[in-house]
């Protein structure tokens, strides 16, 4: 194992659930009372006296003793202040022989760091369906419970959005069953309650007009516990304020489009009309008499009707 193992996700259960595989792995068989030392960085019951960093580096410089490596563990280390993580990243280049530092960020890869490590652990899980499950079997394996596909199925659609109950529920199987094969009936009494799902599962199904579906997934929401009954209409307004304002650009562009056409007819039609009055070219001839009388003789030769002439007295 590498002398700096980050783990970095968005969810904080998983964060841990990771971090506890990870000291497992650093540990082996050695005694966690002599090879372990485990921080929180903003721990309260340690403030006023003695700063978390100062008490990690001493752990961090000080050799094995009676085992043959130490393993040092920082969590929440995300909260750690700008002056706090210069010193663990110069330690971080010149690593104190046979210790690891293990460290835990809740939120994003950006974390300087997570930049800094040799090692990093990610546990976010991506929001579709093929991604949750392929989730679920690799946690599955990892804890060496024999399940199939079909069953990782139906337990990534039970749980949802809810991933970080998985690996509870591997660890559980596990305990109960070993490497047993398992169906979804050893699986169904440890998954509890379906888990919250995407707002998008809500609005898809009213966009293709599958009111059942739309019903359903509404019910899943308000019985997850994960969102209130206000935030569900909340979702709901925003997504139909979102289509009216696509069908009034809609509607607009199409106004556009029949007013840009019936001006174009009127301008083909005034050519034609000009046409018929002053011949192919559409323009007027040069006016060797009178204005209004060569008008009145060109419209009534178009017209098939006969010019007025002039009567003497």
């Amino acid at each position: 194992m590498n002398a700096v193992v980050t783990v970095v996700g968005t969810d904080a259960t998983m964060v841990y659930d990771a971090v506890h595989n990870v000291i497992s792995e650093a540990l082996g068989d050695l005694d966690p009372s002599f090879a372990l030392e485990d921080f929180i960085a903003k721990d309260v019951a340690a403030a006023g006296v003695e700063t978390i960093i100062s008490r990690v580096m001493g752990a961090l410089n000080t050799p094995a003793f009676l085992v043959e490596r130490r393993v040092v563990v920082v969590r929440d280390a995300q909260l750690l202040l700008s002056d706090e993580v210069e010193q663990l990243i110069d330690w971080i280049d010149a690593p104190t022989p046979s210790t690891t530092l293990v460290l835990a960020v809740v939120g994003t890869k950006s974390n300087k760091l997570v930049k800094a490590s040799a090692q990093v652990v990610e546990v976010n899980v991506g929001s579709r369906a093929a991604e949750r499950v392929t989730f679920v079997i690799d946690k599955m394996q990892e804890y060496g419970v024999t399940i199939d596909r079909a069953t990782c199925q139906l337990v990534a659609d039970q749980v949802g959005d809810d991933v970080a109950r998985v690996d509870a529920l591997a660890r559980t199987l596990h305990s109960i069953y070993g490497t047993a094969p398992l169906n979804f009936a050893h699986v169904e009494p440890y998954l509890g309650d379906a888990g919250d799902v995407p707002e998008w599962d809500l609005t898809d199904a009213i966009d293709s007009g599958d009111a059942t579906k739309a019903i359903v997934v509404a019910r899943r929401m308000l019985d997850s516990k994960s969102r209130a009954g206000l935030q569900i209409v909340n979702i709901l307004q925003r997504h139909y304020l979102r289509m009216a304002r696509l069908g009034g650009a809609a509607c607009a562009a199409t106004s556009r489009r029949r007013h840009c056409s019936v001006s174009a007819s009127t301008r083909r039609a005034s050519r034609c009309a000009c046409r018929n009055v002053w011949g192919p070219s559409g323009s007027a001839p040069p006016c060797t008499g009178s204005p209004r009388r060569t008008l009145t003789s060109r419209a009534a030769s178009a017209t098939g009707a006969r010019t007025p002439t002039a009567t003497s007295t």
